[in-house]
């Protein structure tokens, strides 16, 4: 699969504003025309007001060719950034990565969600309330996607993913709630432990998570995949794609086979680049999606 990165999206202003930023106008961008041979969707930007922070929640959202103008409900994915991103982070590799698979006829047409992750709290909620990544993202956005776009609103046609940090995210949200999600698919997650998060970001346990590990665990895929096992053996397909954090992605991968729960993992070969990696392992991604979505189970 190989990616141009050359579509036009939405806002780049956006990289500017941390997650509870100054307000956004609308704004809306074609998708990846570039070597799909196909007709491209849109990325639209939206926001409101949490009904439980408060605070506004901001999005960008990818609708499929034909949207607009047809009746038919899609299947959602998630796609979450790395550190310091937002919610225009990796429009431009994801998107005209899943118009060129289905163009390729290897997965149905989706609607794709860019949330904003609040820059830097590995999408937990901060100690203070400051950065309430989970609560905007569980509680507020899903429902709100849900109710505002043709989606197909079930756990069974439900993705996440993410690169770096959003692959942390991704694989907490996915062990953590697997009533929400049934795929899962990690882009050289930054899988850290409580130990790993501190000695290389300090700034994120003290400051974020006031130093305090059972906080923390809350927001831990390690912690949460112990307390869900049987949940996410039964119900959620996991894929690791791994570049250069292989040390926890390869200790990770052990802690779910030691569960008996699947794990399709690879390694690319990549640096810590979304690009290389999705032109190496993408389309095997979209492969795993198609294979598992839509499915009651394992």
């Amino acid at each position: 699969m190989k990616i141009t990165v050359g579509a036009r999206v939405v806002g780049a202003v956006l990289a500017l504003l941390g997650c509870l930023g100054r307000p956004v106008g609308a704004a809306e961008a074609r998708g990846g025309e570039a070597g799909t041979g196909g007709p491209a969707g849109v990325v639209r930007s939206g926001k409101f007001v949490g009904p439980i922070s408060g605070r506004e929640v901001r999005y960008n959202i990818y609708l499929p060719p034909g949207y607009e103008e047809g009746e038919e409900r899609y299947p959602v994915s998630y796609f979450l950034h790395g550190v310091n991103g937002n919610e225009s982070s990796h429009n431009e590799i994801m998107v005209p990565a899943i118009e060129e698979a289905v163009a390729a006829g290897i997965i149905k047409p989706m609607i794709v969600v860019f949330p904003n992750g609040c820059e830097d709290v590995y999408w937990g909620d901060s100690k203070d309330g400051s950065k309430p990544a989970e609560t905007t993202i569980i509680r507020e956005l899903i429902p709100h996607v849900d109710k505002t776009y043709r989606t197909i609103p079930d756990r069974r046609h439900r993705v996440i993913q993410g690169f770096s940090m959003g692959g942390y995210g991704a694989v907490e949200y996915a062990v953590k709630f697997p009533e929400l999600f049934s795929i899962c698919v990690s882009y050289d997650g930054a899988l850290h432990t409580w130990r790993t998060l501190s000695a290389l970001r300090p700034s994120v346990t003290e400051g974020l998570y006031g130093n305090d590990e059972a906080y923390f665990n809350d927001y831990s895929p390690w912690v949460q995949v112990r307390r869900n096992a049987r949940r996410v053996r039964n119900g959620v397909a996991i894929r690791l794609v791994v570049g250069v954090v292989g040390d926890l992605n390869q200790r990770y991968g052990r802690a779910l086979r030691e569960l008996d729960i699947p794990v399709d993992y690879v390694e690319t070969g990549c640096a810590h680049d979304l690009t290389c990696i999705m032109n190496a392992a993408g389309r095997n991604s979209f492969k795993f999606i198609a294979e598992h979505l839509g499915k009651s189970g394992r």
